[in-house]
């Protein structure tokens, strides 16, 4: 992905991201259960991830492969809530 502008993010700007990410995660997994339109949302929020990828130095690559899994296949709700998971662990866990 080519990012048109980047604009550099401070340390604390970064920390805030991280800090803020594992709730927008974790948000997948009741728009599924609700059966809401769970996809839309993980097609923006993987579409965010991916620009700040490039502004974290790849560091969220892992989260953003797994998140990916639930977005192309038709998982179902024990898979899902696995991934949802680790991937909020895994992201609870980064510091920069």
């Amino acid at each position: 992905m080519v990012l048109i502008a980047t604009l550099p993010l401070t340390e604390k700007g970064k920390n805030r991201y991280l800090k803020l990410l594992p709730n927008k995660i974790w948000k997948v997994l009741p728009l599924y259960e609700k059966d809401e339109n769970y996809k839309k949302y993980l097609k923006r929020l993987l579409d965010d991830m991916n620009s700040a990828n490039d502004l974290f130095d790849g560091l969220f690559a892992d989260v953003i492969i797994k998140l990916n899994v639930i977005y192309i296949k038709n998982l179902e709700h024990k898979e899902i809530r696995s991934i949802v998971l680790e991937c909020t662990n895994s992201v609870s866990n980064m510091k920069f």
